[in-house]
């Protein structure tokens, strides 16, 4: 049976209201909440027209190039403070070629405008290819890069078309400090934790780990698992986390390990975490340990348990 109009309208407005449960703070949702209770009017509506409101006040003043920039700019700037603040090798990769598309179209821009003003709609056609550049689905940028860039721009300049192997077993985001002959290294098997609690719908959750001293400072690389979609997620996956022997020896040091709820816009959530004293730490050491809350209202909670398999090598 064909849906009628208004039924189409309300699928749209509770995937809209879903929305902004599942993104509360990036769609204003406690205030447009009052202001519904205020006017009758739905809030998932009144973002619409805030949304819309916008982009015409832009359209005006600005015009749709200025529409056009804003778009190329705000999400991927967002990406890249956010990949700044936890690095992953992927994602980098992903936004540092989209910044060169994106900078290349601006430098090039004055010396096309002459064509491109004859091109109907050329501002939208532009918005559609950045949005097909900085999406994490297509990866349009790391298209681009691999089959334009690499092969043909690189070599012109002095620079190998070869792409450098990331070692799979060595995910690391960030070094508090300089690691140098000295290193030591904990060989981690994530494998697996129950029961995880659920603070939003279809939860990813990964798992960060690395070593700190006993005022909670980080003394290692950071590493982290890929994000799995269960309660009961079965990771399995090996990561590394490295240091420096002198910096591990002091008493009170542990290996932390933190759940995190990925988020595809908004900051990522703690959930829950574990912290295991590095002297209890034997060559393959495989346990479960308990995982306290870090949510709030339920902190220091045990609400899961985290299985690992831990082998320390010097």
């Amino acid at each position: 049976e064909k849906m009628s109009f208004q039924e189409k309208l309300e699928i749209v407005q509770n995937e809209i209201l879903l929305a902004m449960d599942k993104h509360p703070k990036v769609t204003f949702r406690e205030n447009l909440i009052k202001i519904e209770e205020m006017t009758g009017y739905s809030r998932a509506w009144l973002l619409i027209g805030i949304a819309v409101s916008i982009v015409f006040i832009f359209i005006l003043f600005g015009g749709f190039l200025l529409v056009s920039r804003l778009v190329g700019f705000l999400y991927p700037a967002y990406a890249s403070f956010k990949n700044i603040n936890n690095p992953v090798a992927k994602d980098s990769e992903l936004l540092l070629s989209y910044w060169v598309i994106f900078g290349s179209l601006i430098a090039l821009n004055p010396i096309l405008r002459p064509f491109t003003d004859f091109v109907p709609f050329f501002n939208l056609w532009k918005t559609g290819l950045l949005m097909w550049c900085y999406n994490p689905h297509y990866r349009g940028a790391s298209v681009i890069c691999k089959e334009f860039f690499r092969p043909h721009l690189l070599p012109g300049i002095g620079f190998s078309s070869e792409v450098t192997a990331i070692p799979k077993d060595f995910n690391s985001e960030s070094k508090s400090k300089s690691i140098g002959d000295d290193e030591s290294r904990f060989e981690i098997e994530v494998i697996c934790a129950e029961g995880l609690p659920e603070v939003e719908d279809e939860p990813h959750f990964y798992v960060s780990a690395f070593l700190q001293n006993k005022v909670g400072e980080m003394i290692s690389n950071k590493c982290k698992t890929r994000a799995k979609k269960s309660l009961n997620p079965q990771w399995e996956e090996k990561i590394v986390v490295r240091f420096r022997e002198i910096d591990a020896a002091g008493p009170g040091n542990s290996i932390k390990f933190n759940v995190f709820q990925k988020e595809s816009l908004g900051q990522d959530i703690l959930v829950c975490s574990a912290a295991i004293p590095i002297a209890q730490v034997e060559s393959n050491f495989v346990g479960e340990f308990d995982l306290k809350s870090e949510l709030e209202g339920e902190s220091g909670k045990v609400v899961s348990f985290l299985r690992l398999k831990l082998n320390k090598i010097d």
